[in-house]
């Protein structure tokens, strides 16, 4: 079923234990908002808490008061599970505090792991890790002294081959940045530089019964062009957050883009016409 909300109320749809999939890249395409509103949610009630946080590519912004790393240093998140946190500056601090549960997996093994869970399948086979840290014969991916599961990977041996094995925790929230929702909640991402993992998410996540919830900067009455459109409406229970102000920056944006290659084109003129 899609919705359309505020980011408050989605950040009510979050439950205590949830299994949170962020997608982003680094501090690329990072729905900001959702994370400030999870984190006043939690200021104000203590909850959601005891949250997973999964990410293939970390969802950090290179600031110590953005996006996740609030609620995260506030103690509502108990797992971490991420391919790169060096962007997540208090978080990776805290990690080394013992503050909560970090593992740090290949990035494609995650998102493989992810897409495996969107199949119905438990985890994924890969000889990405072998006989480096996250090989559990060697440390295992545990990066501080708290972090003991020995579920998220393991060895194994098939016809006569070595692998590890990624299996991670069934995943039941997505939080995901996209750019526009049509009116049947199909989500395009014309105006962003990566889609990442959201398509994967949400399949796994609709396949473990869970909420797809996505911060869009506009909604539209005509669908987008099929090749923009990453998450159709029909993938998960959708709830569309949407932020005029988002918006109203990517207008100025543009408007300052054009006014400074009108600019500049007219400098070329009149360089060129004394």
């Amino acid at each position: 079923m899609y919705q359309i909300m505020t980011a408050d109320e989605a950040m009510d749809l979050i439950n205590d234990g949830d299994v949170i999939a962020l997608n982003s890249f680094l501090g690329i395409d990072i729905p900001i908002e959702l994370h400030e509103a999870l984190y006043k949610r939690y200021q104000r009630t203590g909850s959601p808490k005891h949250l997973t946080a999964i990410s293939s590519a970390g969802f950090g912004a290179w600031d110590e008061n953005k996006a996740a790393e609030g609620y995260i240093r506030d103690g509502a998140v108990d797992k971490i599970i991420c391919g790169h946190f060096g962007a997540m500056y208090s978080t990776k601090k805290l990690v080394l505090e013992d503050r909560f549960e970090a593992y740090n997996l290949p990035l494609g093994c995650i998102s493989h792991a992810i897409r495996a869970q969107a199949g119905g399948l438990p985890g994924a086979l890969s000889k990405v890790g072998l006989d480096i840290f996250v090989d559990p014969r060697l440390e295992g991916p545990g990066i501080n002294n708290i972090s003991k599961d020995d579920s998220l990977v393991k060895y194994v041996e098939l016809d006569g081959e070595e692998f590890l094995y990624y299996k991670l925790p069934l995943i039941n929230v997505a939080i995901i940045k996209g750019t526009a929702a049509d009116r049947k909640g199909n989500i395009s991402f014309e105006d962003l530089f990566t889609a990442g993992d959201a398509l994967s998410i949400c399949q796994a996540v609709k396949a473990n019964g869970g909420k797809v919830i996505v911060q869009v900067d506009r909604l539209v009455a005509r669908p987008s062009r099929p090749h923009n459109t990453i998450i159709p409406g029909c993938s998960a229970k959708i709830s569309a957050c949407w932020f005029p102000l988002n918006k109203l920056r990517k207008v100025v944006s543009d408007v300052w883009l054009t006014l400074s290659l009108r600019y500049r084109r007219s400098q070329d003129t009149h360089h060129t016409n004394p």
